[in-house]
């Protein structure tokens, strides 16, 4: 992804996260949190609703600025 648009600053994040260790950068205008899947796999449809029902509404509440974008077929 750097290398087709190395004006976007791309994390890439393993399926499991130490959350002590990963902290998001202090600019929450430009911060985004993604989930790109096809959502006609199970597993990628109840992780995208996951992460929109439960982890997306308390960090929104601490970082007001933060988007999230979902990509996406099925």
């Amino acid at each position: 992804m750097s290398r087709i648009a190395p004006a976007v600053k791309v994390v890439v994040v393993p399926n499991s996260l130490d959350e002590h260790t990963f902290q998001p950068g202090q600019d929450a205008a430009a911060e985004n949190v993604g989930f790109i899947g096809t959502y006609s796999s199970v597993p990628n449809l109840e992780a995208a609703l996951f992460l929109a029902e439960q982890v997306f509404p308390p960090l929104l509440q601490r970082r007001p600025g933060v988007r999230l974008r979902l990509a996406g077929g099925g």
